[in-house]
């Protein structure tokens, strides 16, 4: 299984359009982490982990720290 981390519900409904590959999961704010529980479940129930966040640099540098965790950060293009 692969989860997508991403910042918003409505990136969730943007991407559920393109691709049932994938779950998704919206953080409460691009500078609050997930707490460890939920870290270490995720880590357990999915094989790839990604993060699609913000290009700027609050985004970036949110989507580093989950990257510590196991993830693969997507960044995107402006």
């Amino acid at each position: 299984r692969h989860l997508i981390l991403t910042k918003s519900l409505k990136d969730i409904m943007s991407l559920s359009t393109i691709t049932r590959q994938f779950d998704f999961l919206a953080v409460d704010s691009e500078n609050t982490m997930l707490n460890k529980t939920r870290l270490a479940v995720i880590k357990h129930s999915y094989k790839n982990k990604f993060i699609l966040f913000d290009n700027d640099e609050p985004g970036q540098k949110a989507a580093l720290r989950y990257v510590d965790h196991g993830f693969v950060n997507i960044p995107q293009n402006n």
